[in-house]
């Protein structure tokens, strides 16, 4: 019976990768899954598939997040006028300036928006330029390293100035919204975009956290709303709703303007 378990645990050794032969993410990974999905026999097949999946899925990663971040830092050079050497060499200069360094480059290397990776360009070139912008460019910086796509088309359905009108989709019609419109609500912008619906919660939050989006004052509804009781009008509040903040109108802003730059096909 000894000689059983002895030849089970020889066995588990063999079949169970080892997180110390192992990059470091695959390591982790396969780390928290040997206690169940790779444990014994049964995934002892699967455990060298898995480990070279991983390998080549995060390779691909690591290339593709270094391909953006020199995107990011090519974009900065072309609107700074800099070559990328004195931008960097700027940008390394103190921990204020390594602040939005750092924030771009985690930015750039995790999105998977490419109006994002040249927004970040600007970021960038902004900063190494103009002193005075680096706090608010890390800010900025720090906003687009988690937010997405989805975040930006809840933006722009709280732009809508009505039912009838699309987000805005220029520079000028951003400007304009924010002048007319003073509040969106959950089902005007799931009105305009429907997929949103599952994912509202923690967009909104993600919106919030950042500043892009504030809660909008309430009011009391029309006093003739609905008689009752002894002939007296009834009140209500208006539904919740929410405002792009200034922070929010310039992230928005910058994905515009990204667009507009990308090539046309």
């Amino acid at each position: 019976m000894e000689d059983a378990e002895t030849d089970a645990a020889a066995d588990d050794d063999i079949y169970r990768p080892q997180p110390g032969h192992m990059p470091g993410l695959v390591a982790q990974v396969v780390g928290q899954l040997g206690g169940f999905a790779l444990a014994g026999p049964a995934g002892a097949a699967l455990a060298p598939v898995l480990s070279s999946a991983l390998d080549l899925a995060i390779e691909e990663v690591r290339h593709n997040g270094r391909r953006q971040v020199e995107a990011a830092i090519g974009e900065a050079a072309n609107l700074s006028g800099l070559d990328a050497e004195d931008l960097l060499e700027k940008l390394v200069s103190s921990p204020v300036y390594m602040a939005v360094l750092l924030e771009a480059v985690e930015a750039a290397a995790r999105t998977v928006d490419p109006r994002v990776v040249n927004s970040l360009g600007r970021c960038l070139a902004n900063a190494a330029t103009d002193g005075a912008k680096v706090e608010d460019e890390t800010l900025i910086a720090k906003a687009f390293r988690d937010l997405g796509p989805a975040h930006f088309r809840l933006l722009g359905g709280l732009l809508r100035p009505s039912p009838i009108f699309d987000p805005p989709t220029s520079v000028e019609s951003l400007a304009m919204a924010m002048k007319v419109h003073t509040k969106g609500s959950r089902a005007s912008v799931l009105d305009g975009d429907p997929l949103l619906a599952d994912s509202w919660d923690v967009l909104l939050a993600g919106l919030t956290r950042h500043g892009a989006v504030a809660d909008a004052d309430r009011s009391l509804e029309d006093p003739r709303f609905g008689l009752g009781g002894e002939g007296l009008a009834k009140q209500r509040l208006t539904p919740q709703g929410w405002r792009v903040t200034q922070f929010g109108a310039e992230l928005y802003r910058r994905v515009l303007e990204a667009e507009q730059d990308e090539p046309q096909a």
